[in-house]
């Protein structure tokens, strides 16, 4: 499976109708706003734990008490615990304002729902690569994952790069119980991406 695709680097914070970004200095006289999820956002329940065809498995284990929609999740492997923005982008990360504001209009995550924005990537040699992000929620389905029908939602997630005119769109497949992705199908448009489709095959839902 395509690591770090899914969990991108599979959605954000509403922020307050103020300028201020978390952790910048509140104007004269203001009182930062506390960071909030925008409305419907869960986290995956705590000890809910994914296994993937590559022996990997992560747990999660709620949200982060300071940031509602930055959901908790150990690798079981290396034992870190990542803080992922929407349970998909990995925080911190370059241009996390800007994520937020745009994932958050994806939410609730009702069919026909969507948000496009763009952000700018940082590579390891210091470069800036600007990337446009579409998503849109597709709707319900009733898939065999991990062995068992499971009941998804259905999410894509088109990109497009400038660094050599990548597009493409990854359909991913969010499980309603665990509220994480389980598969994905990757559609190439334009340019190369060798990632591969993937299907979780362990799924754990505490009480599930």
């Amino acid at each position: 499976m395509r690591r770090g695709v899914i969990f991108m680097a599979m959605a954000g914070l509403a922020l307050a109708a103020c300028t201020n970004e978390p952790g910048a200095p509140a104007a004269t006289g203001a009182t930062a706003a506390a960071p909030a999820a925008p409305a419907g956002f869960q986290c995956p329940p705590p000890g809910t734990a994914i296994t993937y065809a590559d022996g990997r498995q992560v747990t999660f284990t709620g949200a982060d008490p300071a940031d509602p929609f930055v959901c908790l999740a150990t690798d079981g492997g290396t034992g870190v615990t990542h803080r992922r923005l929407g349970n998909w982008f990995v925080v911190p990360m370059h241009d996390e304002a800007n994520v937020r504001r745009g994932f958050a209009q994806l939410w609730p995550l009702n069919p026909g729902s969507s948000t496009s924005f763009a952000r700018d990537l940082v590579t390891p040699d210091g470069r800036f690569i600007g990337i446009s992000e579409s998503w849109r929620v597709i709707g319900p389905r009733t898939m065999t994952i991990a062995g068992s029908p499971r009941q998804v939602l259905v999410i894509e997630n088109t990109t497009a790069t400038q660094l050599r005119g990548y597009s493409g769109t990854w359909t991913y497949f969010v499980d309603t119980a665990a509220r994480t992705a389980v598969g994905g199908d990757l559609t190439v448009q334009q340019g190369i991406n060798r990632a591969q489709n993937w299907r979780a095959t362990a799924i754990s839902v505490p009480g599930g």
